[in-house]
């Protein structure tokens, strides 16, 4: 008797201990994915983000975000991408339909980020753009322009990209948004483009048509 209860004891610590853990390590159990918590900590204290030497379509090089006083939405893809990238190059098309007068005054501009910069030199990162009907300057394929900057975008913004044997990439996607002050202040995933327009509706007063 005396070891069952023992027994059911440590069971029971061990079940606490575990329910702690994934208290904490789930935000309060607001959370289940690492996806989702990085989310849900950013609607509670933005991050400031870091600069970058990036090169654009043209073959410009430039510091990246510049000050520039308006919204950027970023999205992780790559050029050759057949699957996810599609999704993202057609969530960017609606954008730029939707708030083209804020696009125009310079309060928004959507960024399209490879996470392939040695194969997507500034040709393929136009022919990126222009699949999409992207119009230049409002919607911009960058690529990092090196392999240290390449990985310190990818760990800040939480993308992950592994090879998949056919000479692509699995990784994950999503629209992240930075504010004019330059700071991520909100992420959002493919199937919350919806909640992203609204989010953009408010804080760029109503401009979408």
């Amino acid at each position: 008797m005396l070891a069952y209860l023992k027994t059911l004891a440590s069971t029971a610590f061990v079940l606490a201990v575990g329910a702690l853990i994934l208290w904490f390590g789930t935000d309060g159990g607001t959370a289940f994915t690492a996806e989702t918590a990085r989310r849900v900590a950013l609607q509670r204290v933005a991050r400031e983000v870091p600069g970058w030497t990036l090169q654009d379509e043209s073959g410009s090089v430039r510091h990246w975000p510049e000050p520039s006083g308006r919204y950027l939405v970023v999205d992780f893809m790559y050029t050759r991408c057949a699957s996810i990238c599609k999704a993202l190059g057609s969530g960017f098309q609606q954008l730029q339909r939707q708030f083209p007068h804020a696009m125009q005054d310079g309060r928004l501009q959507l960024v399209s980020l490879t996470i392939d910069h040695q194969h997507d030199l500034p040709e393929a990162l136009h022919a990126y753009r222009a699949r999409y009907g992207g119009r230049s300057p409002h919607w911009a394929a960058v690529r990092p322009t090196s392999n240290a900057d390449a990985r310190e975008l990818m760990k800040f913004f939480g993308v992950i990209a592994i090879a998949d044997g056919l000479g692509g990439y699995t990784h994950n996607a999503a629209y992240h948004v930075i504010d004019p002050q330059g700071r991520l202040v909100a992420i959002y995933g493919l199937e919350a483009l919806a909640e992203l327009k609204d989010y953009l509706d408010e804080k760029l007063g109503n401009t979408k048509i």
